[in-house]
């Protein structure tokens, strides 16, 4: 299990990951992400998944197939008081 300080060091090694960590204060497409912060689709699509696996962000249209929209999780959240 990842402690909460491996979670943040996850976060803030990885520049990119960390710019669409804090994009996802508000909900967000694969799309809007990549246009906002110029990163490849690919590149968000594989920064999602990183996330979403150590929970650290939630997919609030999983039965989407297109358009999901993600958000920080609440286990997210208290890692985010402490990047910031």
């Amino acid at each position: 299990m990842k402690t909460k300080w491996d979670n943040i060091s996850f976060i803030v090694r990885s520049s990119p990951r960390k710019k669409v960590f804090l994009a996802l204060q508000e909900p967000k497409t694969p799309t809007q992400l990549s246009k906002d912060l110029g990163i490849n689709i690919g590149f968000i699509s594989n920064i999602l998944i990183d996330l979403q696996k150590r929970e650290l962000i939630k997919c609030l249209s999983p039965n989407e197939k297109r358009h999901r929209f993600y958000q920080i999780s609440k286990k997210g959240k208290e890692i985010l008081k402490s990047i910031r």
